[in-house]
């Protein structure tokens, strides 16, 4: 990873940009291009005072850190609370310059929740879902502005846990998004996991009247760590 962010440190201060050079690639071959976003990606964490992936607004913010992880021998514990007002506006600060960077090759942009599904401290997504919404409503408004003043229409895609119980469980409220109207695309998404069955009808039948459209994805890889000897 140290090299990887050195190069592309050298690339930046070189007046490259990799996702525009791929969106117009995309376009040039006549595929749709939609820039993705982790909204808490957890790379960093393990030993964020000396991993190349840990961001200079983590250093100076690392009070907002969720402070005690949620899941069971993982130490999400150094994750972005995203109660903090200043979490929400910095993430949302990077989407919106995003959008208008790349507006000229996108036909969308998706906010990936799946990598992560942690956003608050144990015990209180429930009660902070509204919070995560309001940032999806942002999201959708910045969109429609940006397709208003050039002429044409963005999709909002979000890629999210295999099941509205594990999204609820995040703090993530899949149907009011959907009845809202706030998104054009859900991708329900396992992750590290050797399960495969996606419970992919009660997306759909949430979907479906809204004129929102589901994508499943199952990806290619699976859990990196051994198995134990006695399966539960």
């Amino acid at each position: 990873w140290a090299a990887r962010v050195h190069r592309g440190r050298i690339a930046a201060l070189a007046g490259t940009d990799p996702v525009a050079a791929a969106g117009g690639q995309a376009k040039a071959m006549g595929l749709r291009f939609v820039p993705s976003y982790r909204m808490n990606d957890a790379h960093f964490v393990v030993d964020p005072d000396r991993y190349p992936l840990t961001g200079r607004f983590w250093l100076e913010h690392r009070e907002w850190r969720i402070g005690r992880s949620p899941v069971a021998g993982w130490d999400y514990s150094n994750l972005f609370d995203f109660s903090h007002a200043g979490v929400r506006a910095f993430r949302l600060a990077v989407i919106r310059e995003a959008l208008e960077r790349y507006a000229p090759v996108m036909d969308g942009f998706e906010l990936d929740f799946n990598r992560f599904q942690i956003f608050f401290p144990p015990g209180q997504a429930g009660r902070q879902a509204p919070l995560l919404t309001a940032m999806v409503a942002q999201v959708r408004g910045w969109l429609d502005e940006l397709g208003a003043r050039r002429g044409r229409t963005y999709a909002l895609f979000v890629r999210v846990p295999p099941s509205l119980r594990n999204c609820r469980w995040s703090g993530l409220d899949v149907p009011a998004w959907i009845e809202r109207r706030l998104v054009d695309v859900v991708i329900p998404a396992p992750f590290l996991t050797l399960a495969h069955d996606l419970p992919v009808a009660e997306f759909v039948a949430l979907a479906r009247p809204a004129g929102c459209k589901v994508y499943p994805a199952v990806y290619d890889w699976t859990n990196w760590r051994a198995l134990p000897a006695a399966p539960s």
